[in-house]
């Protein structure tokens, strides 16, 4: 059983939280909004991403970018410059330090660590209430803002699937058959497909040693038609 002391402040933490970003009334705070401004969002704008953040369960600046009230890297641009870090417009697959489960990063904002010269970076795509921490850790230690930097979040995404796109290809092309194997072209027919086919031709060559004639007539008829339907279709080609 958890202390009223304990309850107490789980309550403040999520107090403080909401108040990052919302008043009373379920708007954006003065502060929060007066950086959203700045980017050239009008003030209706940002409080309709905050109903939408609060129907959604995401955040403001997710709704903001999803709605194109304000593009992406003009918004994570402006958040470099806040707490005066490096903004990369792009990443080469060649400076990232690879992990093996680096793989994440294609559904998380980070952090990715790459090699800039002599120096390793921390690129991340904070939230709102993330930057808010970074920036207090910078204020306190400003030495560590060399070896951050904030990129578009679709930037790390891009980057990490270029990194390992012809093996993950490979991948999935390998494993597809164990998976997935209706979907594999090693596929050809399944089970009960070849079953009833094997049946049909067994009656196929039955019928032929019992009664011949009938089943060559009947083939004679349907080339014949197969013949025809040809014949039609090149006239229609014709005229049509």
């Amino acid at each position: 059983m958890s202390s009223p002391n304990g309850s107490d402040n789980h309550k403040k933490g999520k107090l403080a939280k909401l108040s990052l970003s919302k008043d009373r009334d379920g708007l954006v705070d003065p502060t929060t909004k007066q950086f959203f401004v700045k980017l050239g969002i009008a003030d209706k704008f940002v409080d309709y991403a905050c109903r939408l953040a609060d129907k959604n369960g995401t955040t403001i600046e997710t709704e903001l970018i999803a709605n194109r009230f304000v593009s992406e890297a003009t918004y994570f641009r402006s958040l470099a410059e806040r707490i005066d870090v490096m903004f990369l417009d792009e990443i080469s697959p060649v400076s990232i330090i690879a992990s093996p489960s680096i793989d994440i990063l294609l559904s998380r904002n980070g952090p990715l660590r790459i090699q800039r010269g002599d120096r390793i970076l921390t690129v991340v795509s904070p939230s709102m209430a993330e930057l808010l921490k970074l920036e207090k850790l910078l204020t306190s230690k400003p030495e560590l803002g060399e070896n951050f930097a904030i990129a578009a979040r679709s930037t790390i995404r891009n980057v990490v699937w270029r990194l390992n796109d012809l093996d993950r290809a490979i991948s999935v092309v390998r494993n597809l058959h164990d998976t997935k194997p209706n979907m594999s072209a090693k596929m050809l027919i399944t089970n009960w497909q070849s079953f009833y086919l094997g049946i049909l031709c067994f009656g196929f060559c039955l019928l032929i040693y019992f009664q011949p004639n009938v089943i060559f007539l009947a083939l004679h008829a349907f080339l014949s038609l197969v013949y025809l339907s040809f014949n039609l279709l090149k006239l229609s080609a014709g005229f049509f």
